[in-house]
C-alpha cells in the first residue's frame, strides 16, 4: 500500500516519537507531529515537520490533527511514567486512544499504528515478549488497565487497517513503515 499523504505523528516529542519523525524525514514521507504545546519547536522546524500542539485530553483540538490528507498515524502519544496515579493515566492512555482511533477512522486513514508498552505482559521473563504470552501486569501503568482498556479501542473495529506493536524500553528500529 502506497502513502502519498501526510503521516501523522503523535507523542512526536517523546524518545521514541522524535526518532521515528527523523526515520520518516528520511525516508521520503510528509510527516505531521503533534505532541503537548511547547515554545520550542526548533527540531521539527530544522526537519521541515509541520508541528501541530494537541493535547489527547483536550478533544476539541484533536479533529484538526487529520485535515488535508492524512493517510498514515502512528500514535505514540501516552503517559508513559510507571509511577504516574491512575487518574492521571486514564484521561490520556484510554480516553485519548479512543478519540484519536475513532478520528483515523472517520477520517479513512490506510494504516494506524498504535504503540502500546510490553509492561501489559509484566515483568522480563528471561526471553523476549510473544504477543500470546498471558497477560500479568504488575503495576499502575497497566493494573488498573489502562495499556489493556487501550488496545481494546483500537481492536475494536473489525475493518479498520490498524496494527498494535508493544514496544519494549529499548532502541526500535523500523525498516518498512
Amino acid at each position: 500500500m502506497a502513502f502519498n499523504g501526510i503521516t501523522l505523528v503523535t507523542g512526536a516529542a517523546g524518545f521514541m516519537g522524535s526518532h521515528l519523525v527523523e526515520h520518516l524525514v528520511e525516508r521520503g514521507a510528509c510527516v505531521r507531529a503533534t505532541a503537548r504545546p511547547r515554545k520550542d519547536t526548533s527540531f521539527f522546524d530544522k526537519l521541515g515537520v509541520q508541528f501541530m500542539p494537541a493535547d489527547l485530553t483536550k478533544p476539541e483540538g484533536l479533529p484538526a490533527m487529520f485535515e488535508g490528507g492524512v493517510d498514515r498515524v502512528f500514535h505514540l502519544g501516552a503517559v508513559c511514567n510507571f509511577s504516574t496515579p491512575y487518574d492521571r493515566l486514564h484521561p490520556t492512555n484510554v480516553y485519548g486512544v479512543a478519540r484519536i482511533t475513532r478520528l483515523a477512522l472517520d477520517a479513512g486513514i490506510k494504516r494506524f499504528i498504535h504503540a502500546s508498552s510490553t509492561s501489559v505482559y509484566g515483568p522480563y521473563r528471561g526471553r523476549p515478549f510473544k504477543e500470546d504470552d498471558p497477560r500479568e501486569p504488575c503495576d499502575d501503568y497497566v493494573v488498573d488497565n489502562t495499556k489493556l482498556k487501550e488496545t481494546g479501542f483500537v481492536c475494536k473495529y473489525p475493518d479498520f487497517e490498524a496494527s498494535i506493536k508493544q514496544l519494549g524500553e529499548a532502541y526500535v528500529c523500523a525498516t518498512n513503515l
